[in-house]
């Protein structure tokens, strides 16, 4: 990954925007809904809306205006991941729904959710092939860099029966990388999960700031279908 994520950032935020309802625009930032503060903070970059942000690249935006939208979205005070998926189309933010334990659901305004575990995708739903639940390593685990990991997905199949997926992986160091997320530069050490099974195989990749705080991560979705990269902008 490169400070290229920046810009991309930016782009899925405002291709999230263009498409969201009123269900979580409820939140005020001075006198502004949080949808119209984004809004706001993306066009000072330079990208106003889902035609502009896809077609072709533009100049890089003024350092200053990116770090105004971010300052704006920090001070909304809204934790916030942006998360996309090529295969899929999908470009979005989402905003945290609701907690059950230690595991977060984060969901866009029409609702396509991601539960994290300490980072660690352990379901989704909205997205066609869900991961109904899952058994996945600790964050710490993958944290350290090396070892043998074990996951289990449980998914529908087109009879509506539940199927376990399971892997065997592998976890390896893949060294310290720099990534910029909306004008902010984080220090990250990068860690490499390998995994395979009779379904096939994958690697997840996860970017930490420090020894155990997942800044950035692509992880396994479904058989065939591209990893979700889930990017914390604000925590």
């Amino acid at each position: 990954m490169t400070k290229r994520l920046g810009l991309l950032a930016a782009g899925l935020v405002a291709l999230g925007l263009s498409g969201c309802g009123n269900d979580m625009n409820a939140g005020l930032m001075g006198g502004l809904p949080i949808k119209a503060l984004m809004q706001s903070a993306l066009a000072q970059v330079g990208i106003g809306g889902q035609a502009q942000a896809a077609a072709a690249p533009a100049a890089a935006p003024d350092p200053a205006q990116v770090a105004a939208s971010r300052k704006m979205l920090e001070d909304a005070g809204l934790p916030l991941y942006i998360i996309q998926n090529k295969d899929l189309g999908l470009l979005a933010y989402f905003g945290k729904l609701g907690q059950n334990g230690d595991v977060v659901t984060w969901s866009t305004p029409d609702y396509v959710t991601v539960s994290l575990r300490d980072g660690m995708i352990v379901a989704t739903r909205g997205f066609g092939p869900d991961i109904m639940s899952s058994v996945a390593p600790t964050t710490a685990q993958i944290a350290r860099g090396s070892g043998a990991t074990h996951r289990r997905y449980y998914y529908l199949d087109a009879a509506d029966q539940i199927q376990r997926f399971d892997y065997q992986c592998l976890v390896r160091d893949a060294g310290i990388e720099v990534i910029t997320l909306i004008g902010k530069d984080y220090r990250t050490h990068r860690v490499d999960e390998a995994c395979s099974g009779q379904q096939g195989s994958f690697v997840n990749s996860f970017w930490f700031e420090g020894s155990t705080k997942l800044r950035q991560s692509s992880q396994h979705l479904a058989p065939g279908i591209a990893n979700l990269l889930v990017q914390k902008i604000i925590d």
